[in-house]
């Protein structure tokens, strides 16, 4: 059976269990508390122990028989971040696994310009970036596949809308906020729907290996868009500073151009 182990089963990581499950996957997924470990059995997942801020090795269950590793770890919830990835693309290398699919995010890039994959983000410019850094040892590793997603701000599901309750819904970033700074600039968001579908086109699917960014379509600037989304929502609206800050728009071409993707609209 084709079998993807995933480290990191939180708001994106859960949901990619069911998914994968549905295609026919078996799937092991990371917890370190019993809500956790009871979603991933509710998702049809094999739920197994891992507390990367304890010593210790990784259990063999993640590599063994496994055809994909997924890491989706921020950053904040490991304390050594750059060496636990190293330690699972090592482990992962020592047991033959061909492919990874790592999450990084498009805030490695500069506040500024239209951000492509083809930027020198590697060459020290960023030398303390932990998720630079982790990426390049996705990169560098030995594995056969190995496929980098910078995401964009992760918003959804896409039923949010009407319910300023769900997860994740815009409306909730800045609502009754005031002297908001850069209402000039774009906007990078996407749905976790459209991650979902990508990750696991990359699970199924063999490509180059690379770095990708995952993004919508669509940059309205931060006034436009949080405006009409919380007056869409019925709650109030923010107030935004007098603020010439225009930020970065990301490049969503190379994906789209890979993989024929076409990204739910976010407004």
């Amino acid at each position: 059976m084709k079998r993807v182990s995933i480290i990191g089963a939180g708001w994106l990581g859960l949901d990619l269990v069911g998914l994968l499950v549905q295609a026919g996957f078996s799937v092991n997924a990371s917890y370190r508390n019993t809500l956790t470990q009871s979603k991933i059995f509710a998702q049809g997942g094999e739920p197994i122990f891992l507390d990367l801020n304890e010593r210790g090795s990784i259990p063999r269950l993640f590599f063994e028989d496994t055809n994909t590793i997924v890491i989706l770890l921020p950053p904040g919830k490991v304390l050594k971040y750059v060496n636990s990835v190293r330690d699972i693309i090592k482990q992962a290398e020592d047991f033959g696994v061909p492919k990874i699919v790592f999450s990084s995010s498009t805030s490695v890039y500069p506040d500024s310009g239209v951000a492509k994959e083809d930027a020198n983000l590697w060459l020290g410019y960023f030398p303390d970036n932990d998720l630079l850094a982790a990426e390049k040892c996705v990169i560098d590793c030995k594995l056969n596949h190995k496929y980098v997603l910078r995401l964009a701000g992760l918003i959804g599901p896409k039923v949010w809308e009407g319910n300023v309750t769900a997860q994740r819904n815009p409306s909730n970033f800045l609502s009754g906020k005031t002297n908001v700074p850069k209402p000039k600039a774009a906007v990078n968001l996407v749905f976790k729907d459209d991650v979902l579908k990508i990750i696991l086109h990359f699970i199924e699917k063999n490509h180059p290996s690379g770095v990708f960014n995952i993004c919508s379509d669509d940059h309205p600037s931060r006034s436009d868009y949080y405006t009409k989304i919380c007056e869409k929502a019925g709650v109030p609206i923010p107030i935004f500073a007098n603020d010439e800050t225009k930020g970065k728009i990301v490049s969503n071409e190379k994906i789209k151009k890979l993989l024929g993707f076409e990204f739910l609209k976010i407004w």
